[in-house]
């Protein structure tokens, strides 16, 4: 055999060696190789969580105040500005031109309407103090006087009886021996007992007509303070009536007093606005009275006015501005004074704090005013209303990429079944399994699964996925 047969024999042989080691690796692994083919997906479980949902919407940035400029005098006008021009404070509006014959008779009418508004002032301040007068002058009661009883004159006729009744009593003691002596009869000793029995009665009844004159007078002090109870009541309800009138007098004329002290100041300001209008050849000039922008011209230069009529409308520039925005119904309502976030593009203002005045619901969608101030704009730029809403603490949530709809069974989520382990790692069929969505945000959903689940949920896949499909995880989400 020669070199070249050698050589042809072992290539011969390392070739069906290889082709039988290939064989086998085939035959013993094709499950794994099988396996590396699958869908890979990310994996997880469900957890609690808060769903933040992101509402979008445009709207204008409108003045939320315009200041209407009023004439105040008849004449023709001559505007010194146009629409959007911005002004300042003090700055010339416009110019009003009057007939000078007509400032002239106006100005003797408000001169003759002074004079009786200050003779009416007058009269009155003068009423006024008359009716504080009276009120402060409230009538004096006199109770009725009842004398006393003359008890002085009883008393010293009880004194006198008492001094006769112990004198008849000695004169009878001495009348009692003489008697027993024989010097005198006894008729004489039975004379000076009857005197003095006499004398007691005097007394007895001398103190009798004293408790008589004392009842009697006690009886007419009683009819004299029921007298005066009855009197004083008539003549607190007298003066209560007669004071409520005047109290309303004091304040009817405190108000009519007010208002003719008001009446005499706008008085005297017409007046005074009159009489510098003459010396200015019946010229008015009307300037600003805040820095702002000319929102609207209500009236052309070159016409007739009135007085009183609005000229133009001006929109302070530091006032405040409204923006109406819409959003999805699903957004829910908002509380009054929200605060939001607000961009305006044009000005690469970005991040300012609006304030929600309004929302109502309007159709399938939520109309919200947003009230925004601290910048100054020129009305009307875009501005984008932007709303972060946070849920409660939900019991299950899953990033959005797990939840899937079919329109006509609902939600449902794909769970990972393990199949068996192979030489990469255990492989697993995608399962079913429907869900009751609560709410989405814009990253996670909220909602309820009929069942516990037990199987990690497929969280994303790198290749499209179906109920039944066999799965191949590759990490946890």
């Amino acid at each position: 055999m020669n070199w070249g047969e050698v050589m042809q024999k072992k290539i011969t042989l390392r070739l069906t060696a290889a082709f039988f080691g290939i064989l086998l690796f085939l035959t013993f692994f094709s499950n794994t190789i099988y396996s590396l083919n699958l869908p890979g997906v990310v994996v997880g479980f469900s957890s609690e969580g808060v769903i933040s949902s992101t509402f979008r919407s445009q709207g204008e940035a409108e003045f939320a105040e315009h200041i209407n400029v009023f004439s105040e005098e008849r004449g023709r006008i001559t505007m010194m500005v146009r629409e959007n021009d911005r002004v300042t404070e003090g700055d010339l509006l416009f110019t009003t031109q009057s007939d000078m014959a007509e400032l002239s008779r106006r100005l003797e009418d408000e001169q003759n309407r002074l004079e009786r508004t200050l003779v009416n002032l007058a009269g009155a301040r003068s009423d006024l103090r008359f009716e504080q007068q009276r009120h402060n002058e409230a009538p004096v009661f006199t109770p009725t006087e009842v004398s006393p009883p003359d008890i002085v004159r009883f008393e010293r006729e009880a004194a006198r009886l008492e001094e006769e009744i112990a004198i008849a009593e000695a004169e009878i003691e001495k009348k009692r021996a003489l008697y027993e002596a024989g010097v005198i009869p006894r008729t004489d000793l039975t004379d000076a007992i009857r005197e003095l029995e006499i004398l007691h009665e005097n007394f007895r009844q001398n103190a009798e007509d004293k408790e008589t004159v004392l009842t009697e007078n006690e009886q007419e002090l009683a009819r004299a303070a029921e007298s005066d109870e009855i009197r004083r009541n008539e003549r607190n309800a007298a003066f209560e009536a007669e004071e409520s009138n005047i109290r309303r007098q004091i304040q009817r004329l405190s108000n009519d007093i007010t208002l003719l002290e008001m009446e005499e100041t706008e008085i005297r300001r017409v007046l005074e606005r009159l009489s510098a209008q003459i010396e200015a050849d019946g010229m008015v000039y009307v300037h600003a009275e805040h820095s702002g922008i000319i929102s609207e011209i209500l009236t052309e230069s070159g016409t007739f006015t009135e007085s009183g009529r609005p000229v133009l409308k001006l929109a302070e520039s530091f006032g405040e501005y409204l923006i109406t925005a819409y959003f999805p119904e699903r957004m829910g309502m908002l509380a009054p004074e929200a605060v939001v976030r607000v961009d305006i593009p044009v000005f690469e203002e970005y991040g300012l704090s609006g304030t929600v005045r309004r929302i109502t619901a309007e159709g399938s969608r939520l109309r919200a005013e947003i009230a925004l101030s601290g910048i100054i704009l020129n009305g009307g730029e875009r501005a984008e209303v932007i709303v972060n809403k946070h849920s409660n603490l939900m019991e299950q949530t899953l990033p959005n990429s797990a939840i899937h709809e079919d329109p006509s069974l609902g939600y449902f989520i794909l769970i990972a079944e393990r199949e068996k382990n192979t030489l990469v790692g255990h492989s697993y069929y995608a399962r079913r399994r429907f869900i009751s969505v609560f709410t989405q945000g814009d990253e996670t959903t909220a909602f309820f699964s009929f069942g516990e689940l037990t199987n990690p949920v497929i969280i994303t896949s790198d290749r499209p996925i179906s109920e039944g499909s066999r799965v191949r995880v590759i990490g946890d989400g």
